[in-house]
């Protein structure tokens, strides 16, 4: 049962991508998917990240945020911008270190709000069959990777991704 939604908009360049609700790991390969669609678009300047109607969202989703934004370093780009206004969201925001790699602000810019107006819901999969449990352990190992602390915090979980991946590999 999907708790919650992503959607964006693209105008000369900058993308804006708005999440709403629950953020959870059935959404994490339309995510992942247009993630790397964003960032093969020769036309990418920047990306905003709503993050205003969220109610929760996990740590795959930002290994994922995570993910895009090292891909915009990479390509020579600025920070992607991340708004949010929920006290829990930003908590979880600064304990994992994201002020290292995003512009983070408490407050909706108009020019954002204005383009939620244009918002299209994120396209389905390329492929509905990837590998989930891979998918879910990239993201850790990105978040992982982020800083110190989250290596301390997260090696713990991609140690466990990783043994539930071998077993299940297995031959049976």
């Amino acid at each position: 049962m999907r708790t919650g939604s992503i959607s964006y908009a693209s105008l000369n360049g900058v993308y804006v991508v708005k999440f709403s609700g629950e953020i959870r790991v059935p959404l994490c390969t339309n995510l992942n998917d247009f993630g790397d669609e964003l960032l093969n678009d020769p036309a990418l300047l920047g990306v905003a990240i709503d993050l205003t109607a969220v109610k929760s969202i996990d740590s795959t989703a930002l290994g994922l945020l995570v993910k895009i934004a090292i891909g915009m370093e990479e390509l020579g780009l600025d920070r992607p911008l991340i708004i949010s206004t929920d006290a829990n969201v930003n908590r979880t925001l600064e304990m994992t270190g994201f002020h290292q790699i995003f512009r983070i602000l408490e407050q909706l810019p108009s020019s954002i709000a204005d383009a939620n107006v244009m918002l299209h819901d994120l396209p389905n999969p390329a492929n509905p069959n990837v590998d989930l449990c891979e998918q879910v352990l990239e993201a850790h190992r990105i978040l992982m990777n982020l800083n110190e602390k989250n290596k301390e915090v997260f090696t713990p979980v991609v140690q466990a991704l990783e043994s539930e991946q071998r077993q299940l590999r297995k031959p049976q």
